[in-house]
This record gives structure tokens, sequence and C-alpha cells, in this order.
């Protein structure tokens, strides 16, 4: 875990809001190669011009600030530009994986997303399977569904429980466990404030040690020579 911020003169709730805000900042466990998206993102901040972004992204943006009063649009272009960069920043790095240096609740905020991903992925699998066709019925001409009779209600079954499951995970589940990853991100943080106040603590007390010495021989010295001239 490393910060450029210093976090000792902040309360519990101060350090909590700051690594709620922050969870994006970290940075991707993939080499960035080329100047993409990733790339400026490293280098700007994020901060990055409507312009620097691909088509994809800046067309939508560019769409809604159609209806957007001049006045308002410097801001609120900037807060577009903001919102459609964090959703890409969280895909990436949900894919990619993040830093080893991420802390308690950004490594839990990227899990729960993966696995949320994960679920939606496994639901849309569930659903394109209730929706197979095995073929056409010659009298109606209309579709008759591969799954039928128990490996069906089974089938549904398991789709209802993924969306729950999705709900849950998204929901007070996600509100727990990120609780307790906060937590323990600012209990980390603490431990690793203490650990440089005492590596602080010991520098200092090093070179009052070694001052003490310098002036401990040179007053044996000193009185070596005195008893010597008595």
């Amino acid at each position: 875990m490393t910060t450029n911020i210093d976090t000792s003169a902040m309360n519990d709730e101060a350090l909590g809001q700051h690594i709620e805000a922050t969870v994006l900042d970290v940075a991707s466990s993939a080499t960035i190669h080329g100047e993409g998206l990733q790339r400026r993102m490293a280098t700007a901040s994020r901060n990055i011009p409507l312009t620097g972004l691909a088509p994809d992204m800046r067309d939508p943006i560019l769409e809604k600030l159609k209806s957007v009063p001049l006045h308002m649009r410097a801001s609120e272009e900037r807060r577009l530009i903001d919102e459609a960069v964090n959703t890409y920043s969280m895909h990436y790095k949900v894919r990619a994986g993040i830093s080893e240096n991420a802390n308690a609740y950004q490594r839990e905020v990227f899990n729960l997303e993966r696995e949320i991903e994960g679920l939606h992925r496994e639901m849309d699998q569930v659903g394109k399977r209730l929706e197979e066709i095995s073929h056409y019925d010659p009298n109606t001409g209309q579709p008759v569904l591969r799954l039928q009779g128990q490996a069906r209600k089974e089938t549904e079954a398991a789709y209802l429980l993924l969306g729950h499951t999705i709900n849950l995970r998204d929901g007070s589940e996600r509100a727990a466990r990120l609780a307790k990853a906060k937590e323990q991100a600012i209990a980390d943080y603490r431990k690793a404030e203490q650990a440089r106040a005492d590596a602080v603590e010991v520098e200092r007390r090093a070179e009052q040690m070694v001052r003490d010495a310098d002036i401990q021989r040179r007053a044996d010295a000193r009185a070596k020579w005195k008893t010597n001239n008595l």
C-alpha cells in the first residue's frame, strides 16, 4: 500500500472518505503499451480532454451536451468525461487486475465487480439456454424450446438464483464487505503511519546516540588530558 498523501493528520472518518474517493487511483497490474487511454490516464491524472477520448466514448458525450445550456457546458462536459473515464477504468482494471500495492478497500471493490461481472456472464449463458429453440412445430409454425419438463424447471430455478445472488452481491453483501474492507484499510494506513513515525524516531535516536558517544569520547579525552596535566 502506497500513498503520496499525509494521512496521519486525518481522523478515521476523513481517512475513510479519502479511501473511498481514491478507489480508482490504484494502478492496473497490466503493463501499459502504446499511447491509449490508460497511458493518458496515467500521465494526466485522468484529467483528460474530450478530444482525448475514443469516438465510442466521445460521441455519446457530444450528443448529451447538445441539450446543455452554454453557460453550463464546461462543467457538464467535465462531469461526463470523468464519468466515462471512471467507468472505463473500472472495467479495464476488473479484467486486467490491479497493483499489489492496492489497499484492502480497493481490492474488495474490484473483487466484487469481478464476481458480479462473472455472475452476469453466467446468467446470460443460462438465459440463452432457456431461449434455445429445438425446432418449429410443423402444424403451427411456432418455435419449440429445447429445454422442457424438469430440465427447464431446474434451469429456470438456476436463472432466478443467479439473479438473486447478483442482487445480494450488489446490495447488502457489498455494503457489509466494503465496510469491513474500509476498516482494514484504515488499520493498514495507521500501521504504515506508525512504521514511518518509528523509522523517523529510530533515525533521530541513532543520531543522538552518535552525538552522545562523540561527546563522551571527547569528554573522556579532555578528562584524561586534565588528569595528566595536574
